[in-house]
């Protein structure tokens, strides 16, 4: 029985884990990702680097080590081409009632 909720919990805890690392390569946010709106999106790299800061690698194995963010955390590069972010979530909304 033990072993029974132990792998449902990996199961659970492994989903939560897939679906936040794909918002993290698309750099997205839940509500981009239902809208469909993929305006920051960087380039997997990049968008690591947007996420966890420049020390990527130390902050994935370790949480607790300083890696220093590339913006300020109220103002995000946006996809060179892309339209603004409201515009684009408002097509996609009326795309998916209409």
């Amino acid at each position: 029985m033990l072993s029974m909720l132990a792998l449902v919990g990996f199961l659970f805890v492994g989903n939560l884990f897939v679906f936040h690392v794909q918002n993290m390569l698309r750099n997205q946010t839940t509500f981009e990702k239902n809208t469909g709106s993929r305006i920051y999106d960087l380039g997997w790299k990049q968008n690591i680097v947007e996420c966890l800061g420049e020390n990527y690698i130390r902050v994935f194995i370790c949480p607790l080590c300083v890696s220093p963010l590339p913006s300020d955390g109220l103002s995000f590069v946006a996809h060179q081409n892309a339209p603004p972010p409201l515009k684009v979530a408002r097509n996609n909304l009326r795309q998916r009632h209409s």
